[in-house]
């Protein structure tokens, strides 16, 4: 078989794979997943956190609601924190879970919650 011929029956091969699905986990399936949000803390409460996030291709600013629970890692470079409340104001990179809700809203819940102290003039 020449180089060509692999070549042509490889991509026929990862093609078949594409149209049947047959790459994608079982569990994959629209309206679920795992993203970053990246904002600014906007309010803290027990069960829930508001963040402010710019869309940057049109600039607006959307408040995100994001649930957090027990199992939600808060942290400051590489220490653990007891809570966000003194961080308000502070920008934040959120590692989130989404799906779709029932009433075609997507749910977050948050995984981890990293805060970006504000830097400090030498």
């Amino acid at each position: 078989m020449t180089a060509r011929r692999r070549a042509i029956a490889g991509m026929l091969g990862m093609l078949a794979t594409l149209v049947t699905g047959a790459a994608a986990p079982a569990w994959a399936h629209p309206g679920h997943g795992t993203m970053a949000l990246v904002g600014t803390l906007a309010t803290v409460s027990a069960d829930v956190v508001m963040l402010d996030v710019r869309d940057v291709a049109s600039g607006v600013v959307t408040r995100v609601r994001v649930g957090i629970g027990t199992d939600t890692k808060l942290r400051l470079k590489k220490e653990t924190l007891a809570s966000l409340t003194p961080w308000l104001g502070a920008s934040v990179v959120a590692t989130v879970d989404y799906e779709d809700g029932p009433d075609g809203q997507t749910v977050y819940h948050a995984t981890k919650i990293q805060v970006t102290p504000p830097k400090t003039k030498r």
